[in-house]
């Protein structure tokens, strides 16, 4: 199981923390897409990129 998280900056706290619940989860992993507040769990992933930049660029490099 994943959890995908676009631009839940810490001005939005209740979207970060249930993001971090669920990373806790057995098996889950954390992707957490934010330029400036990019911080993340260990062994979770975090894309300093904006929304826009991340889904483009997953766009790009998924196979079809």
């Amino acid at each position: 199981m994943f959890r995908i998280e676009i631009g839940a900056g810490v001005g939005v706290p209740t979207i970060r923390m249930l993001s971090e619940r669920v990373a806790r989860v057995p098996n889950a992993t954390l992707i957490r897409v934010n330029p400036r507040d990019k911080q993340v769990l260990d062994g979770h992933i975090s894309l300093p990129l904006g929304g826009l930049d991340a889904v483009s660029y997953t766009h790009l490099t998924l196979p079809t």
